[in-house]
């Protein structure tokens, strides 16, 4: 037999008198050496995020790798660095030769440092026992095999040294610095997490077989961090095992509740466990995450110049001094505009009441479109706008529909943003306007688009009016005021996005405070939403890339949007910050996944995600097992990890709804369409947030591939709409 499957102790060890005290001895590996008798492989699971073993081979195979570091790579080496890369490579050869693992250079490099990691612990451990501890009068050549006398004593020579004594003592102060030392055995975190969620998954089966009417068990929430730190540092009798970890664990649980109630919100790396203990967390490990899971791959990258609140406060009040600025030389010049033809009519007026000039007050209507005139109130004819076609009316005006007599029914404004609305171009004899006051909600829109028909259906959205049925209020604010204030300043009205900006550069709050429709995200009502001043600048002024807060915003718009539209039953949105890499591991992602395709039952979900600083769109359609990719940049994949875990939340979906057995369902079919091609380099978030709007408003369900055919940009004009709509909603949502 070669050494490689040379696992099994002695047999003076086997064979040792039932007289002595049981203790457990080294690892025997009786189910692999029984497999390697039959040349089978035994098959075992990693998560690819952190190269750990996992499934009900991980145990087996993680002594089995501990062994062959102990077994073949001397102890005499000083560290892990020194051993030479033909022993890592040996060790490498015989787990791939006995398991069947993936030859992959990641999965190498985690296993190989998981290797020195139960190396270093056996060199301490021999240590402790044999050298310094109960067992100093013995020798450990007896219980392992593989270990040589003349190598043990000169281990023991090199332990004695008074150059490690002195290395072995600092070691020792350090450690009695660690005010939280946990209790976990060797399985570490990952092994406390699988008991954990055991506990958690019992509980929701005993509930179930309480209330008969949960016909199908849905899985338990992943685990916080700050949730297994505290049990980390638990006795079996529920104590923690000093009062250091306990208040620290007090501290969470204050944390937790006031993150509740919306008094404290986690961020980044700033969670519950970080605040709780009041240290940042070291480079190379994250508490409460186990083994193989680094700073970064947790939190994601550290900001690359991170501010104090004072830096923080004399930007923003830098940027709010240039905004203003820039506003106010906006405004004068769009103010001068306006009262150049507002004073000619005020001049016209003072003429004409003085009888200098005769003022026609009846404007004739247009031949091709007559409108009979009327004396009753609302119903008198709307003056046409026929002075200039590009006219930007930016104060209030009435709406009209073409009856006999024509009749009011809304109030709205006029924008000139561009010659096209979702694509079509105005005519020369429509103008673009936005509903603000609905008078006849049930009156249809002399225009009608795919997704306003009636008046009621077109408050906060740009769609064309004729131009000869809107007749502006100010001309006639203007003859009524002008006897008592004839030199009065008239103010031009501000679009969402203007008044939006002109609001945030004068309030002192840092952020806005908004509710939570638990509809949409899957968050509690509870829980409080943040739209920080500096994100709401960051996109008047759309040239930086949107963040996830603007992005949740945008998500709550499209839910309010379905439901107007009466297809919210369609569609459904994933959370992007619950579905990042950053902050989130594999296994937490995957459960909110599950979670949401499993409660909400929608048929399609739009899920942002932003990853490596780009942002790509999801679209999930579980029922018909399909996954479409959109993606600015053309990328023909999505980050591997997420493809999987996307793929292993549909196949938990599916056998939830009780599809067939695991062997027959079969992976989603992922689709790539061609979509449009952005041009800047902080494009992609605003073409994500367009492709959104287009699925809900055009209820697009299926053929993304016809649909999405086009690599072209976006036109501007489409990129404002955007812009528009989200300061318009939230200026409608907010207190601003």
């Amino acid at each position: 037999m070669d050494d490689s499957l040379d696992i099994t102790p002695s047999q003076a060890e086997s064979n040792s008198q039932s007289t002595k005290k049981r203790v457990r001895g080294p690892t025997c590996l009786k189910k692999l050496r029984l497999k390697r008798v039959r040349d089978q492989k035994i098959s075992v699971e990693f998560d690819q995020s952190t190269g750990n073993a996992k499934g009900p081979n991980r145990r087996e195979f993680n002594n089995y790798v501990a062994f062959l570091a102990r077994s073949k790579v001397s102890i005499l080496h000083e560290d892990w660095d020194h051993v030479e890369e033909s022993e890592k490579n040996m060790i490498w050869q015989t787990i791939m030769h006995n398991y069947d693992v993936p030859n992959s250079k990641f999965l190498k490099k985690k296993l190989i440092s998981y290797a020195g990691q139960r190396w270093r612990g056996f060199k301490t451990q021999l240590s402790s026992f044999y050298i310094y501890g109960k067992y100093k009068d013995k020798s450990p050549c007896d219980k392992y095999t593989f270990l040589k006398k003349d190598t043990w004593q000169r281990f023991v020579e090199s332990r004695l040294d008074p150059a490690f004594q002195e290395k072995r003592k600092k070691a020792q102060e350090v450690q009695a610095n660690n005010l939280y030392p946990h209790t976990l055995s060797c399985g570490g975190y990952q092994k406390l997490e699988e008991n954990m969620m055991q506990e958690k998954a019992k509980k929701v089966q005993e509930a179930s077989q309480l209330d008969h009417s949960l016909v199908i068990v849905e899985p338990p929430s992943p685990l916080k961090r700050h949730e297994k730190w505290k049990r980390a540092r638990q006795k079996k009798s529920g104590d923690y095992i000093n009062e250091e970890s306990r208040i620290i664990a007090e501290k969470i649980d204050s944390l937790v509740e006031q993150s509740t109630q919306g008094s404290f919100l986690p961020l980044g790396r700033e969670d519950i466990l970080t605040v709780a203990i009041g240290q940042p967390e070291h480079p190379g490990r994250v508490r409460g995450a186990g083994r193989g899971v680094g700073i970064r791959q947790y939190f994601g990258p550290p900001s690359r110049n991170p501010l104090s609140m004072e830096d923080l406060e004399v930007i923003t009040q830098k940027i709010q001094e240039q905004v203003t600025k820039q506003l106010s030389e906006q405004l004068e010049h769009k103010l001068k505009a306006d009262l150049s033809q507002q004073f000619q009519q005020q001049v016209r007026q003072e003429l004409a009441s003085l009888g200098l000039l005769q003022q026609n007050t009846n404007i004739e209507p247009a031949p091709h479109s007559p409108i009979h005139v009327s004396t009753k109130g609302n119903d008198a004819t709307p003056d046409p706008l026929v002075e200039d076609n590009h006219t930007n009316i930016r104060d209030q005006c009435e709406l009209y529909v073409d009856v006999d007599p024509p009749r009011l029914v809304a109030i709205g404004k006029v924008y000139n943003l561009g010659s096209t609305i979702h694509h079509k171009t105005i005519e020369d004899d429509n103008v673009r306007v936005v509903v603000e006051e609905v008078r006849d909600a049930e009156a249809r829109v002399p225009l009608p688009t795919d997704e306003v028909h009636t008046v009621g259906q077109a408050p906060n959205q740009f769609i064309q009016w004729p131009r000869r049925l809107v007749k502006s209020m100010s001309a006639k604010a203007v003859v009524e005021s002008s006897k008592d204030a004839p030199h009065k300043r008239l103010e031009p009205q501000l679009d969402p996005l203007e008044r939006l900006l002109i609001i945030v550069s004068k309030i002192r709050k840092d952020h806005v405070q908004l509710p939570w429709d638990p509809d949409v995200l899957s968050k509690p009502s509870t829980m409080p939403f943040y739209i920080y001043r500096r994100d709401i600048f960051r996109l008047c002024m759309g040239s930086e890339m949107p963040n996830i807060s603007i992005m949740q915003l945008w998500l709550m718009y499209l839910h309010n949007l379905c439901t107007d539209k009466g297809n919210a039953h369609i569609y459904g949105f994933m959370d992007p910050q619950s579905i990042q890499s950053v902050g989130n591991n594999a296994t937490e992602v995957q459960g909110y996944l599950q979670s949401r395709l499993h409660e909400s039952k929608k048929q399609c979900y739009l899920a942002p995600y932003l990853h490596s600083d780009h942002w790509q769109l999801l679209i999930i359609c579980p029922k018909q097992n399909v996954v479409v990719l959109l993606c600015s940049l053309h990328k023909k994949t999505i980050n591997r990890e997420m493809k999987t875990t996307v793929d292993l939340a549909m196949d938990e979906y599916q056998r939830l709804v009780g599809s067939q057995s695991r062997s027959r369902r079969k992976k989603p079919t992922w689709i790539l369409p061609r979509c449009q091609t952005q041009t800047e380099g902080y494009e992609c978030g605003y073409y994500v947030m367009k492709q959104m709007l287009t699925v809900v408003t055009v209820d697009i369900v299926d053929s993304w591939k016809k649909i999405f055919n086009s690599s072209g940009p976006f036109p501007e004009e489409d990129i404002a709409d955007i812009q528009q709509r989200w300061a318009a909603f939230l200026l409608q949502i907010s207190n601003l």
